[in-house]
């Protein structure tokens, strides 16, 4: 009996050739040619929802009994941990900053900034939830502040490098001066 041994890329892209097979022998499996951003491959399933069965390039035999079957072999997909994170200022007023955040990876859950004053003492967090930009407020006028982001998805988190940008300081719009508050 012969079968086709068939590749799915479950999600990935790329194109693969099909192998065949003959039942009572053993035939080794295609190297993986599929990609996924985001992904690193695991191995091959038997169902599109199912874990790892078989490693790339596994020796197999006897996959099906039917004369002429096909078995589809789904690509197993691990989520990478983000690569890069990154944190920029776009506006600073007295008390307010507003940031602008990015991250490369997949299936990005959060985006969490970190800032403290005048680089000292333990660091409040703001979160963004999936958005990538966002006011922190209630800040201390003329101050220096260090912020941070944090990335995170399913398999970990990557944290950017520093910034420390300075809020303005407040400058009242008019003043009055007589002699007795001179």
């Amino acid at each position: 009996n012969t079968y086709t041994i068939r590749y799915n890329a479950n999600g990935g892209s790329g194109s693969m050739s099909d192998t065949g097979a003959t039942y009572g022998s053993s035939v080794t499996l295609r190297a993986n040619s599929f990609s996924r951003s985001g992904y690193s491959f695991a191995g091959w399933a038997t169902s599109a929802s199912g874990g790892k069965v078989y490693n790339n390039q596994q020796s197999v035999s006897n996959l099906t009994t039917t004369n002429g079957g096909v078995v589809t072999l789904y690509a197993v997909w691990t989520l990478n941990a983000p690569s890069a994170a990154s944190i920029n200022m776009n506006y600073t007023t007295r008390s307010k900053i507003q940031v602008s955040v990015s991250g490369t990876g997949a299936a990005i859950t959060n985006y969490t900034v970190y800032y403290r004053a005048n680089s000292t003492g333990s660091y409040s967090s703001y979160s963004l939830g999936t958005g990538t930009s966002g006011v922190i407020t209630g800040l201390s006028p003329n101050t220096t502040y260090q912020m941070y982001v944090r990335v995170t998805n399913g398999a970990g988190s990557k944290d950017s490098s520093a910034i420390t940008p300075k809020t303005i300081a407040y400058i009242p719009s008019s003043l009055s001066v007589s002699t007795s508050n001179t």
